[in-house]
Order: structure tokens, then sequence, then C-alpha cells
């Protein structure tokens, strides 16, 4: 397993029903215990659980490693090199790392940019929020309208910024898209859509961003 996740516990879970009883571990680069990840842009984030109602049951089907990652695979030689150096041989592999949030060229140099994919991500963003700040959002699939429903929730002005002309529009059609958008703008939320932000400027907090047309 390449990921102490959500699908990585159900698919371990799953292999174990079916029989398998021989050595299985978890890797994570994550240092926490697998926790639940789709709380962290609604109830986590607006303040209504905390860390520890994220855990996910542990049980004893794997051994875990955490606080280290898989910096490369030989499938040839079914050999995963770690981060530490060290490395791990297996007769099968699951990589379940989900997918990660694309960041902007000039984001490590931004003090209030964030991407929410960890625990510790979005701790930093609930930090944040609490400084009542106006919020971009890059994105309106689930994961940004998610956080753009929580700001609104407590009172924050919210842009979701979208490439597409709809939101979820890799999910569902122009009509339900559309629906979609009138319910998010109906709360509030200055939805943009047809555009992209392609950079920000003067670094440091209420620094601005640039959205330009398509």
């Amino acid at each position: 397993m390449s990921k102490a996740s959500h699908a990585g516990i159900r698919a371990a879970e799953e292999i174990r029903h079916l029989g398998y009883d021989g050595s299985l571990r978890f890797l994570s680069e994550e240092a926490e215990l697998p926790y639940e990840r789709p709380p962290l842009s609604t109830e986590f984030l607006l303040g209504q659980i905390d860390s520890a109602a994220l855990s996910m049951p542990q049980s004893d089907i794997a051994e875990l490693m955490l606080d280290i990652g898989a910096i490369e695979l030989d499938t040839r030689n079914h050999l995963l090199t770690l981060s530490d150096g060290s490395s791990l041989t297996f007769d099968g592999l699951v990589i379940a790392t989900g997918a990660r949030p694309r960041t902007m060229p000039d984001e490590e140099r931004a003090h209030d940019a964030f991407t929410l994919y960890t625990l510790g991500e979005a701790q930093a963003l609930r930090l944040e929020l609490q400084r009542e700040p106006r919020v971009v959002i890059i994105g309106a699939g689930l994961t940004g309208l998610e956080v753009a429903s929580s700001c609104r929730t407590i009172g924050l002005g919210t842009t979701p910024v979208e490439l597409l002309s709809t939101p979820l529009g890799r999910v569902l059609d122009e009509e339900l898209g559309q629906r979609v958008a009138g319910l998010a703008r109906a709360h509030g939320v200055n939805l943009i859509t047809g555009r992209t932000a392609v950079r920000s400027c003067a670094p440091g907090p209420f620094e601005r961003r640039t959205v330009p047309a398509r």
C-alpha cells in the first residue's frame, strides 16, 4: 500500500476478506494515523469536529509505516524505494494516493495561499479563516464548492474561479452545472466561470490575485 488513506484501508480490508493472510504494509508520507478526508473541507474546516473525529477505526489488518514516502518504483524487480533510502520488495502493490491539488508557480512565496489535501493543510486553512479574510478558490469542483459553502456558512466572502463553463463540469452536464451555479450564487458565492487564475502578485498578507480572461 502506498498511502494510509481511506481507499487504502478499504482495499486492505477487502484483501483480508478474500483470504490473504500474508504480510501487508501501509506506507504514508503523513505522520497521522489514517483518517477520513471528506470532512476536511466541511465539518472540520468549520470547527464542528476535531481531528480525533476524523480517525478511522484501527485494526491489525496491516503494518502501518507512517511519515515516510515512496520515491521510486521498479516494477520489473518488484522493488519500492523509500524516502529514507531504504527499500521494500513486494509481490503485489496497491497505489492509493488519490489526487494532489495543482499549485501556482509562486505559491510558496505567498503567505496566504493554501492547498487542501491533508489534515495539516486543513488545520492551517481553518486557522486562517478565523482572521475573516476574503477567499478566492481556484477550482469549482466538489472540494472547491465545499470550501466555498463552508466560507459562506461563517459569513466570509468567497470567489471560486473555474476554468470550465460550469461548476462540477467534469461530472455534470451543462444543464445541471448551471443549476449548481445558480444555487451557489443564490447563497452569496461570487462564482466566476470560464476563467482561470494564472499568477499571484505582491507576495505577503493581503496580496492581490489576478484572474484574467481565459
